[in-house]
């Protein structure tokens, strides 16, 4: 058992640079996609925030593989996807300047969302299609076929990673051009300082009416991604942005979801489910986590499983998770 485990870590930590260019110094690194200084260290505690760790042994003994945990803000939201000089020098506007919400900052935030999905996607994909034989070695169980719900998420990796590597062309061909102007973004500030923390970029499925908002049977290419990215500031509060590619009356889907948070009675709650639903890409206050109920945490906890064969729904409703009210301000329209 200790063995597969070893092998599925190893397949999820293999060195590339995702970087647009091969110009590459320095080897890869440990590259944050949650910026140490500018996101986790503002909501740290003695150096510390909570977030969520994937471990497959721990499914065999609590039935789920993921588990909130409080861990050093060096040790989480690494990947080895970014050579040392690519790391540096791409991200330096978002490391060790003020955020302006720049075009420049914004596309930057973004790019880190897509290079870590494009890492992530095809070692998930393959690693779908051993289901029978983790099931086997890992869960100690006997049948060996793939079930219809297994097949149907193992599909949905597939159609999942190429259309991720499309908008990753994309993204690369602007940044090498340093066009940044292509991203349609919705910029939020914050009066006070948001209790989480995130970056990452998904495919818009259902509003917060529960309204479905894309066609996943549509052909490679046709899907529309939003990235969302939620940190403090360096000046205090904090900040929210929705970012997309395209004509902003063109790309219904993230429009419609844009609307549907932004009308939300409590705007600040509703983002928090957003990120607790669709990414383990986040990290959490110590300070307000270690307030709430076990329940409270908990519910935090399985949101994660939302959409998945664990939980296919896909609700983002009011389920449970609520946060502080962050003051959002009025948004604006890049």
């Amino acid at each position: 058992m200790h063995d597969e485990i070893k092998q599925l870590r190893a397949r999820f930590n293999e060195p590339i640079c995702m970087a647009p260019t091969n110009d590459c110094e320095g080897g890869i690194i440990k590259a944050h996609t949650l910026s140490v200084g500018q996101m986790l260290t503002p909501i740290s505690r003695d150096g510390h925030v909570y977030s969520l760790k994937i471990n497959v042994y721990n499914a065999t003994k609590t039935d789920t593989a993921a588990q909130i945990s409080l861990r050093g803000i060096r040790e989480i939201s690494v990947f080895r996807g970014f050579c040392a000089k690519h790391d540096r020098e791409l991200f330096l506007p978002i490391e060790n300047r003020v955020f302006t919400a720049s075009a420049e900052q914004i596309f930057l935030h973004a790019f880190r969302a897509i290079a870590k999905e494009c890492y992530l996607k095809p070692k998930g994909t393959i690693q779908a299609k051993r289901i029978p034989e983790l099931r086997k070695n890992i869960y100690n169980q006997k049948y060996t076929y793939i079930t219809g719900e297994e097949q149907q998420y193992i599909t949905g990796s597939e159609y999942g990673a190429k259309d991720m590597f499309l908008l990753k062309k994309k993204m690369d061909k602007l940044m090498i051009r340093k066009d940044f102007s292509k991203l349609r973004t919705v910029f939020v500030s914050f009066k006070r300082m948001p209790d989480i923390v995130c970056n990452f970029v998904y495919t818009p499925d259902m509003d917060f009416d529960d309204k479905e908002l894309q066609d996943f049977n549509a052909p490679s290419g046709k899907m529309e991604h939003l990235f969302v990215t939620v940190s403090p500031h360096t000046n205090g509060g904090g900040y929210l942005l929705l970012s997309h590619l395209g004509n902003r009356k063109a790309s219904n889907s993230c429009r419609r979801l844009i609307e549907s948070l932004l009308t939300q009675p409590d705007i600040s709650s509703a983002i928090a489910r957003l990120v607790f639903s669709r990414t383990e890409n986040y990290a959490i206050s110590p300070t307000w986590f270690d307030s709430l109920s076990p329940q409270r945490k908990k519910q935090i906890q399985d949101a994660f499983e939302i959409g998945t064969i664990l939980n296919p729904c896909c609700t983002l409703k009011n389920i449970g998770i609520q946060v502080p009210d962050w003051e959002p301000q009025k948004p604006v329209y890049r």
